[in-house]
């Protein structure tokens, strides 16, 4: 949770020396396979800094430290088993930390600090190369990626992308985005559903209880964001006149219910769910979309989510895959 500097202390930054600043990755970050960049720093201490005393690490826009998870923490600095500094993420994205009284009682400390970064999908909407800069004081590091989002899964005229893009671990609660349709196609009959991936030991409950499902139309696809990053007062809210059942245990289905009983522009179908808190298995989820092409041959297409949890932590991996289940004979 964003939060201000401490007010006590002095802002000691530019007194720090032999300062280093890093960005590693690779050249192409893919954010929808768990992609991200590791921000290193490397400092060392004025034998003057007093515990309150803070610096601060600027982060750009374009990059974000909480990644799926919905609140955001930076380790803290260690000196061997003691804390020698503790940092919070301020209002504008940027990191201040505040020395410990470790640093009263030491000359010559030095540090250093590794932080995993994640590309915003609010400030990178589409792919591209963005410019990502980081640094301490006068310090800094720049580095050109290319963002790929990767595009959607296409199966004849069926098309279907997914993202969990936000966990809450405290609260077991997760949020997945799906484009339904985002080429465009026209699809007559279509149903969207979603369960657990089979044969997998997922952990989210799918239920009308656990599961509150928000479905937008989008009049133009480039309108689409390829990030994920949906503002919902930007596309009409369909909800109340498509159909959301729950015809299966860990399922839910929409009907999109349009007059003609087809669809030539793309839905955003939003899934707030549940996360069962006794499960040891990880988030995996399988959207699937079915209907007809002009030709009346019916066929589907599915898009696979997973989020892995590492250790406890509440930090989340996404890996997003499009499948192409078996077909019906034609």
């Amino acid at each position: 949770v964003a939060a201000d500097a401490p007010a006590a202390g002095t802002d000691i930054t530019n007194q720090l020396t032999n300062v280093t600043v890093g960005i590693d990755s690779g050249t192409t970050v893919y954010p929808h396979q768990a992609g991200y960049v590791k921000l290193n720093y490397g400092f060392s201490v004025p034998n003057s800094a007093v515990k309150g005393d803070t610096f601060k690490i600027t982060v750009p826009k374009e990059l974000n430290l909480n990644g799926v998870t919905s609140t955001a923490k930076v380790p803290p600095i260690m000196a061997g088993d003691q804390v020698l500094a503790n940092g919070v993420i301020d209002s504008d994205g940027n990191v201040i930390y505040t020395f410990t009284d470790y640093v009263n009682t030491k000359d010559d400390v030095k540090a250093t600090l590794t932080m995993p970064a994640y590309i915003d999908p609010e400030n990178v909407k589409k792919t591209g190369n963005v410019t990502l800069a980081t640094g301490i004081g006068s310090t800094t590091a720049n580095k050109t990626v290319l963002v790929d989002y990767e595009k959607y899964g296409k199966f004849y005229n069926l098309s279907i992308k997914g993202t969990i893009d936000q966990i809450d671990k405290t609260n077991n609660t997760y949020r997945q985005t799906i484009y339904v349709n985002p080429s465009g196609d026209n699809v007559i009959a279509p149903v969207l559903t979603g369960n657990l991936k089979p044969n997998t030991d997922s952990n989210a409950l799918i239920d009308q209880q656990d599961t509150s499902i928000k479905v937008y139309k989008v009049d133009n696809a480039a309108d689409l964001s390829e990030s994920y990053f949906v503002n919902p007062e930007n596309f009409e809210d369909v909800t109340n006149s498509v159909n959301i059942t729950f015809p299966n245990p860990n399922q839910y289905k929409v009907e999109f219910n349009t007059p003609d009983d087809q669809i030539t522009t793309p839905y955003i179908v939003v899934v707030n769910g549940h996360i069962d808190p006794n499960s040891k298995g990880d988030l995996v989820l399988r959207s699937t979309l079915y209907g007809y092409n002009s030709n009346i041959i019916w066929r589907s297409m599915s898009w696979d989510n997973e989020v892995a949890f590492n250790n406890g932590s509440g930090s989340g991996d996404g890996i997003d895959k499009p499948v192409v289940p078996e077909q019906p004979d034609e």
